[in-house]
């Protein structure tokens, strides 16, 4: 008796324990996130102070990110495929420490084109951001936990976009543009060695080792992704991030440039802009999803497009009002509505595709929206600044996720 009550006692203690670590490697997990995109904020931020010391074009600065997000897009198939083949951690690890590298390293050379060679490297280091950890996370967590845990790492997605304009604006004014990217770039570091060790301490250390025996999906599945209307998805998903990164990337150089805004307030109003119309839109769209689809097949694509419809109308609402409190509730009200496709449109292509083709679907749906939104957005909207002026260019961006959610419309009889 004694024996058995011990033997359960050290059951309870183990499971206890590894629920511990458990949540430590989430929140771990979390803070890269959030480290991330503070790094990729505030690197947007400091726009004007760039701009000033190297004398670049908008184009220029704006090739700074795109070759970054190109980057990203390019190595994070690959960085998922080779998880998947060698192990999850034994890929995340490195990555985590070359990109934390990478962003420290960037707040240190004195040319442009060394900033933009490490911002490039950056980018590669990046690549295991999202799908790798997301998997990492989903082995990790017990089946009923996984979606609670997903949503605790997503959410550091938006504060971290909130933090780090706002971080980098004041951090840039008193300290100069070079800690706003040393600081997370160590910090990072620090993480990613928590993250090693704990990671070897956890149950989850034995798949480490063991290298994962996968089915993947034959030639002829993929084309399920001609399938209507995936097509039109993928592409006017592509067309809402092209808008949203526009939004986000050059808004505080906007405020700096329309409105004299120095960096400390550039910085602070965007990232109360992005905390609040991107978390209000997300969970908004997610909800009314859930809530009509039972009466409308089509509700997601609705969504979807009315929300990039209105978003467009407010973003060119925003560049043509003059006074600045217009101005900022139509650009709340551009983020809110930009967003609001975000959880619609995964949740229908998941719908369109079958179980054993959901994650490479994604992968796909995740690379369209990169390569034909993220990565060119920042560039193409500092080469029509350059041309034609900023609030054009902005609402050059805006009217393409305009016309975005007009093609999800289209396709809501045809769902």
């Amino acid at each position: 008796m004694k024996a058995e009550w011990i033997g359960k006692t050290q059951e309870k203690n183990n499971k206890t324990g590894f629920r511990s670590k458990t949540t430590q490697i989430l929140i771990i997990l979390a803070v890269l996130n959030l480290l991330n995109q503070v790094d990729r904020r505030a690197l947007v931020t400091i726009f004007p102070v760039l701009q000033a010391q190297w004398v670049l074009s908008d184009s220029q600065l704006g090739m700074v990110v795109s070759f970054f997000t190109f980057a990203r897009a390019l190595v994070s198939l690959p960085a998922a495929w080779l998880a998947d083949q060698k192990g999850l951690l034994r890929v995340l690890r490195p990555l985590v420490f070359f990109w934390a590298i990478g962003v420290a390293l960037s707040g240190l050379v004195s040319r442009f084109s060394g900033f933009v060679f490490l911002r490039f490297l950056v980018g590669v280091g990046d690549g295991a951001n999202g799908p790798v950890d997301q998997a990492y996370l989903g082995k990790l967590v017990p089946e009923h936990k996984r979606g609670t845990a997903l949503a605790v790492y997503s959410l550091a997605l938006y504060i971290g976009s909130a933090v780090g304009v706002t971080f980098a604006g004041f951090t840039a004014e008193r300290f100069g543009w070079r800690w706003v990217l040393i600081i997370p770039g160590l910090l990072g570091l620090i993480t990613a060695v928590l993250l090693s060790v704990l990671s070897k301490q956890d149950g989850s250390s034995q798949t480490e080792g063991q290298k994962n025996v996968i089915d993947y999906p034959r030639l002829a599945e993929f084309s399920y992704l001609l399938q209507s209307p995936l097509p039109v998805i993928f592409i006017s998903a592509g067309f809402g991030v092209f808008a949203s990164t526009a939004l986000v990337s050059w808004l505080p150089t906007y405020f700096v440039r329309f409105f004299d805004f120095n960096l400390t307030q550039a910085g602070l109003i965007t990232g109360g802009l992005i905390l609040t119309g991107s978390v209000g839109g997300t969970l908004t769209g997610g909800l009314l999803g859930d809530r009509f689809i039972k009466k409308n097949n089509s509700v997601q694509l609705e969504v979807a497009g009315w929300g990039l419809i209105l978003a467009g109308l407010f973003g060119c609402l925003g560049l043509w009002v003059p006074s600045v409190m217009g101005t900022l509730i139509c650009f709340f009200l551009a983020g809110f509505c930009i967003t609001l496709p975000v959880s619609p449109l995964i949740v229908k292509v998941q719908s369109l595709v079958p179980d054993s083709f959901q994650a490479s679907s994604l992968a796909v749906f995740g690379l369209f929206t990169q390569v034909l939104g993220a990565a060119p957005a920042t560039f193409v909207v500092g080469l029509l600044s350059d041309w034609g002026g900023l609030p054009f260019a902005l609402g050059f961006s805006f009217i393409a996720g305009g016309l975005g959610g007009a093609f999800l419309l289209l396709k809501t009889d045809k769902s």
